[in-house]
């Protein structure tokens, strides 16, 4: 490898400090026509990438770039990163179409390569295999599925009904060698079906998924181990790290089938054969190739990093400017990356090319240079120009490309003796630095309130249509790049935000909710939000670090990185800010994860019960131990679904409720906090990690609606897991988090649908989606909505495209929903007629919310359907402290001490003085406080006394109470019914 200096002093060696580069053609058995023509029109001559360092000091000229060796791809990226050399890439995807040299030399696709491997080891005696006794695995046990054998296999009938999840059936191995290294078999489809998921469970339970493309005739297919990749939902222990594979001679089971989370899948009927299922070998030669990678090279690519387009027409830029390219009608386009240098990126990516649609919006870029550290480049025409053309535009390169011209962009050392006898100037890139001059957000105005349980703006009630939004210029970015996010210098471009939000605009949309993470976005943060202000929209913006219980569930709050963003973003009044969302997807996590509170849960139990003995007693049921100290409960306890009621339900019971008090509790103090910098805006926090109400995630123990809503201004649902067939349940929940929060708005933080790699069907879906949304906010009467996500394109780290905008600008059906349903949403009609409520109580099932969803689901579906919209009440909606259920929580009769059921309290202080204390009281519970029966138990080591409340206190009503005369006490709230209850807040003056 050189370093940027060896470099240097190679290119004054080697060659003239004014000398271009020499233009080469890569030209290795697979060039066609295109690239003869190429060859001939620049007179370069032909090279191969055998010898990567043979070809420093070149500009390698790639004229058919889409199909490519996998044994050449190291040397590629040798050529790049290695040598530093200069690429000109034409048509592509680049390296979409990887070949492999097969048994008699020829290039041929991976497919065909291993469709002809040997099948020496059948896996599976079809002979005596039962299909009736074969497992199912199946997320909708009531769709229909036949199964029949054939002489070699067999055929399967099923349908897929929403929402769609898996599908299959699987097949007991017998061992085969070891050293195979391919799966064949032979497969055939009907119309619907164009892939098979294939799992592959080892012995060990390690379980490994591939995706084989299937089509109506019968065919050959063969997958390499390299193929399969670790699933994580397995039970084996250190399998699937780096280098790991799948071990054909230890597979157990075979699945075969469909699975939503590793093809795009629609509703229906789907068909299929499977013949053979043997394994064989293709040796060390494929596998070396086969692990190679394509470079990351950005503006080129792997293929993600690129998008198909058909522009209008096309404008050629600086360089390119006067070549005769044309306006083709199809292009690649690279998707857009940062224009500026900014410290802390290695590259910036040059338009040559720009192509606009027909509204007049550029829209893609038909050829883009990248620049890099070091002295690398490489340029991608994403279509074949006229040769002629061709080599006039290397040509240009080669000049611009001289180590002069290089160093003079700091892209290499510049030599003092070479520059103290250079004379002229390189023709350099106009390419600037830095993100440009930014807005300051100084605009001073009215902000979003709520009223009467609704958003309200300019004394109207305002609807939030909104969107979560990334930029399209984030698409298939790496990982490193995409979470260093883009409102940070590195990858703040304002040019390409103008367009997005103008987009946003044209559909109506008016809010968008995006991450704050770092102090050094805070300037690029001020600039977007007065660009948003210019296009109408309002900005919902997750703070970093304000999550209650993440790092910890008991650090100084005060001391926390949020408080230092909201300061340095400084928006406080700003009209075009609409909320901050203090926690993304909140959960205590999977027992691993929850012990961690095990001392807090003690604590608590203490407080509630007075001991773990007396909760025990009341439980009917021990608590949790892990060697020796109590715990939580365990993971299977959360997902029990029976036969006959759990035994631990009302341990669980109980933990759900602690898990709401401390949330509640850190929440409270979080937003005190904020509010002592900004005060003039809402604050939220999306609550259902994985979808609330939905059963999947249970696990993960994801807050509830309930955690924290005395404090937040309104109730953020998220919608994963519903979709048009269940749409219904989705409407439950919304009226599930009008009560959780008392009436307070409710706002869809989060839904949507993947739609990459499944073509028009997925689309459509997605739309449907956004339909079946649209229909029950309005229906509802929901206070706002914000699908996942604006950009349409690759998101590398999750394998998904949730975008409602393609990479060229063009809306997709799901955000045409949205402008089709703007108007409608701004003048606040459709709500249902209130119907019968529908009486809930969590503590009946360990899952929670979702057992109530599951439990509720048809009643409320029979009455949401037939125009009717219900309530949701408890046994204590309406009632005090001096009528409610005389229980405690889990439902068991009250005994004290215990956390009655909808009896609850919280306690802060407001201010200290020598011997004063002011202190808030709020309402947590769903009982009103009786001013004749609840009152404030002061104890100090000089007694006890009672403070009585001025008037009733109804449900997260607060009350301010002066204590004076204290040294060291402890405050609570009780009930003459009930004894204390809520919190204890301990004092020391």
């Amino acid at each position: 490898m050189f370093s940027a200096s060896a470099l240097a002093t190679f290119f004054l060696i080697t060659a003239a400090w004014d000398e271009p580069p020499e233009v080469v053609v890569w030209d290795e058995e697979l060039g066609g026509e295109y690239t003869r023509a190429v060859r001939d029109a620049t007179g370069a001559r032909a090279v191969t990438l055998e010898n990567a360092e043979a070809l420093a000091g070149t500009l390698l000229v790639l004229p058919e770039c889409r199909v490519f060796p996998a044994a050449r791809l190291q040397a590629l990226g040798d050529y790049v990163n290695n040598i530093r050399g200069h690429l000109l890439a034409v048509g592509g995807p680049a390296f979409e179409a990887l070949v492999y040299r097969d048994h008699a030399g020829k290039w041929v696709p991976k497919e065909e390569l291993l469709a002809t491997v040997t099948a020496e080891h059948p896996l599976i005696d079809w002979k005596t295999l039962d299909l009736a006794k074969c497992n199912r695995g199946s997320s909708q046990k009531d769709a229909y599925v036949h199964y029949a054998p054939i002489s070699d296999g067999y055929s399967a009938e099923l349908d897929l009904i929403e929402p769609v999840g898996w599908e299959t059936v699987e097949l007991p191995c017998t061992p085969t060698p070891s050293g195979d290294d391919v799966l064949w078999f032979r497969a055939s489809g009907s119309d619907k079906t164009k892939a098979l998921l294939i799992e592959v469970r080892e012995r060990d339970g390690s379980r490994w998924m591939a995706t084989a493309s299937v089509s109506e005739s019968d065919t050959e297919i063969g997958l390499h181990v390299s193929q399969f990749q670790f699933w994580r939902d397995s039970w084996s222990q250190g399998r699937g790290g780096p280098g790991d594979q799948v071990n054909l001679s230890n597979a157990g089971v075979i699945s075969v089938g469909f699975a939503a989370s590793h093809q795009p899948l629609e509703p229906g009927r789907y068909g299929y054969t499977v013949r053979g299922l043997a394994t064989g070998k293709i040796g060390p030669e494929f596998a070396e190739a086969a692990r190679a990678e394509v470079p990351r090279l950005e503006g080129l690519c792997p293929s993600y990093k690129a998008f198909e387009a058909q522009p209008v027409r096309c404008e050629a830029l600086g360089l390119a400017a006067g070549i005769g390219f044309g306006n083709p009608n199809r292009i690649i386009s690279p998707v857009a990356r940062p224009m500026r240098w900014v410290e802390g990126r290695d590259y910036v990516w040059q338009p040559l090319v720009k192509a606009y649609n027909e509204r007049g919006e550029w829209c893609a870029t038909a050829c883009a240079t990248t620049w890099r550290q070091g002295g690398a480049t490489w340029t991608y025409v994403g279509f074949q120009p006229e040769p002629k053309a061709l080599a006039e535009l290397a040509r240009r390169l080669a000049t611009t490309l001289t180590p002069r011209a290089l160093a003079e962009m700091k892209l290499i050392p510049r030599p003092e003796t070479a520059l103290s006898t250079a004379t002229g100037k390189p023709p350099i890139p106009a390419i600037e630095p830095g993100v440009g001059p930014l807005l300051e957000a100084t605009e001073r105005g009215e902000c979003v309130s709520v009223k009467d349980g609704h958003f309200m703006l300019d004394g109207k009630r305002w609807f939030a249509h909104g969107i979560n939004f990334w930029p399209l210029h984030v698409s298939g970015l790496d990982p490193k790049d995409y979470f260093l996010h883009w409102l940070t210098p590195q990858y703040y471009v304002p040019e390409c935000l103008d367009q997005d939000l103008a987009t946003l605009e044209s559909l109506g949309v008016n809010l968008v909710s995006i991450q704050y993470h770092q102090a050094v976005e805070a300037p690029q943060l001020r600039d977007f939000v007065t660009r948003c202000g210019r296009h109408g929209i309002k900005v919902n913006i997750f703070l970093e670090d304000a999550h209650p219980t993440e790092p910890s569930a008991g650090d100084d709050l005060s001391q926390r990185r949020y408080l230092e963003l909201l300061k340095a973003a400084d928006l406080a009044g700003n009209p075009h800010v609409f909320a901050y969302d203090l926690a993304w997807e909140p959960r205590l996590g999977t027992y691993q994860n929850r012990r961690k509170y095990d001392r807090r849960f003690e604590q608590w139990l203490v407080e509630q019960y007075g001991s773990v003995d007396h909760a025990e007693k009341l439980w009917n049921c021990p608590a949790n131990r892990k060697d020796g100290k109590l715990t939580g409960p365990w993971d299977e306890q959360l997902i029990w679904t029976g036969p006959g009621v759990a035994p631990h339900r009302v341990m669980v019971a109980a933990y759900r409720r602690f898990a709401d008090d401390l949330i509640s509790r850190r929440y409270r103090e979080v937003i005190r906090l904020a509010r002592k910098i900004d005060a003039t805006h809402l604050f939220g926090a999306r609550t259902g990690y994985g979808g609330t109400g939905t059963p999947g995630v249970v696990t993960q123990m994801q807050f509830q609606l309930t955690s924290g809503a005395a404090h937040l201004d309104f109730v953020s649902p998220e919608g994963y897991g519903y979709g048009p067939m269940n749409i219904a349940d989705a409407a439950f929940v919304n009226q599930y988090a009008r009560w959780a929060g008392n009436g307070k708005p409710t706002f869809w933080a989060e839904f949507g649908l993947s739609v990459w790699k499944g073509g028009e069907p997925a689309l459509k879906q997605q739309g449907e989606l956004y339909t079946a949304f649209a229909e029950m906010a309005q229906r509802t009467g929901a206070d706002g909505w914000a699908g996942w996500w604006y950009p349409g394109g690759y998101r590398v780290d999750e394998n998904s495209d949730y975008g409602i905008i393609a990479p060229d600008r063009t809306p997709r059906p799901s955000a045409e929903v949205l402008r089709h349903t703007a108007a409608s949403f701004r003048e606040g009609s459709g709500a249902l007629t209130p119907g019968e409520p529908i009486v809930v109580d969590r503590d009946l099932a360990p899952q929670g919310l979702a057992a109530i969803v599951t439990e509720h689901s048809k009643v409320f579906a029979e009455s949401y359907n037939a125009g009717k919209l219900p309530t949701v009440a408890t046994a204590g909606t309406g009632l005090t402290s001096t009528n409610c259920p005389f229980i405690s929580v889990g439902g068991v009769p009250f005994e004290k001490p215990s956390p009655t059921q909808f009896l609850n309290a919280e306690i802060t202080v407001l201010k200290r003085e020598p011997g004063t204390i002011e202190v808030e009281l709020i309402n947590t519970g769903e009982a009103i406080w009786m001013a004749d029966d609840c009152h404030v138990v002061v104890e100090t080591t000089n007694g006890t006394r009672q403070l009585s409340l001025p008037k009733d206190v109804p449900r997260f009503g607060r009350r301010t109470v002066e204590i004076n005369d204290v040294g060291s006490a402890q405050i609570t709230m009780a009930s003459t019914r009930f004894g204390t209850f809520g919190e204890r807040l301990n004092m020391g003056l």
